[in-house]
């Protein structure tokens, strides 16, 4: 009895010093604030992107499209906004990708917020889920797990549209 009562004790001392709350602050993401700086430095820029998921069961999907420059909600660590990118046009497809078949089609996939740091999430929808992931920057890539166990990886094409003659 006293060791089961000591193993209690032990867990909740755990559990509490995980849940004491520390101040925030806001961690800048180098591979999306490029693409946000690329946007802003000229009309002509544009910025592409490539989105991959693979979920556990070997499932997969890609899409890609165009990102532009807006004002996001900072959710969920803190108030406020923050710089981010989102799709023109939102949604985009999503190429459908099963292991041992072939592509079975499209999915409606809206990304709807890539945030400059760290103190909002990705938020991704499509018609029967969302997708909500920690950003984190591994080189030019934006990664992050969701909810729900899949992985995202995130590539930024910046490019220079010059108008035809």
């Amino acid at each position: 009895m006293l060791t089961h009562r000591k193993y209690g004790v032990w867990i909740a001392s755990a559990l509490l010093a995980c849940s004491i709350p520390t101040s925030a602050s806001a961690a800048s993401l180098a591979c999306v604030q490029r693409a946000i700086d690329w946007n802003n430095a000229s009309t002509i820029n544009t910025v592409n992107f490539a989105l991959v998921s693979l979920h556990g069961t070997g499932e997969g999907s890609y899409s890609s499209g165009t990102l532009v420059n807006s004002n996001c909600t900072r959710m969920p660590y803190a108030g406020g906004t923050v710089s981010c990118l989102v799709p023109r046009p939102s949604p985009v497809d999503a190429q459908l990708l099963h292991p041992f078949s072939k592509p079975n089609g499209l999915l409606r996939l809206s990304v709807e917020t890539v945030p400059s740091d760290n103190l909002a999430q990705v938020h991704l929808r499509q018609p029967n889920a969302t997708y909500d992931f920690d950003p984190v920057c591994v080189g030019e890539f934006l990664v992050g797990g969701d909810q729900w166990g899949n992985r995202w990886t995130m590539s930024f094409s910046l490019v220079r549209s010059f108008p035809p003659r």
